[in-house]
């Protein structure tokens, strides 16, 4: 699992699956290549959010130029 450093603010939280798109430019240079390493590897990042460090999977998307992520659990589960 890859951890981002950027904060990422997901809004209004729901309790069974919250999803966010990142696109390239959202996060740091660096933030973009622990996502590309996360889809190479397992598939989990954990983010910097305004709930704590929060846990999500990334999901195929259409677009190389971005990421879907999908949260797992809830924030401060790892």
């Amino acid at each position: 699992m890859e951890q981002l450093s950027t904060r990422i603010v997901v809004g209004t939280q729901t309790p069974v699956r919250n999803e966010l798109v990142l696109i390239h430019g959202s996060v740091t240079d660096q933030d973009w290549e622990a996502l590309r390493r996360a889809a190479a590897g397992d598939g989990e990042v954990l983010l910097d959010t305004e709930y704590g460090p929060w846990r999500f999977r990334i999901t195929p998307g259409a677009s190389p130029d971005a990421f879907h992520l999908v949260s797992v659990g809830q924030p401060g589960e790892h």
